[in-house]
């Protein structure tokens, strides 16, 4: 029979319903159900005779974290500051020139 199924009647209950598949199979299948209905997460499993277990299968391993990805563009320059102020005399020396940059909330100041 192709695709027919088997109820077994424990009581008016309890009992079991099995499939079979929806192709035809070559020779006869005797498959041993445990006495369990098992635990959420786990597996019917076979001994390769039959005779079928619960089994919880662990989780498989898992790869390498990847590489990082590149570095976004640089962002667009500010405007120039104001000139600074200019030497009065001999006693003034320049020791810094510093840029002011903003994007409108916070401010850097950007010196050579």
């Amino acid at each position: 029979m192709v695709g027919g199924k088997i109820t077994l009647n424990q009581d008016e209950t309890n009992k079991v319903t099995v499939k079979s598949p929806d192709t035809e199979v070559s020779g006869e299948v005797i498959l041993t159900l445990p006495a369990t209905p098992g635990l959420s997460g786990q597996v019917l499993v076979t001994d390769g005779n039959g005779n079928l277990n619960w089994m919880t299968i662990a989780a498989g391993p898992t790869g390498s974290t990847g590489p990082a990805g590149s570095i976004g563009s640089t962002g667009v320059t500010g405007p120039t500051g104001p000139t600074g102020p200019t030497s009065p005399g001999s006693s003034w020396s320049l020791v810094q020139w510093c840029t002011v940059i903003s994007n409108g909330t916070t401010w850097w100041s950007k010196c050579n």
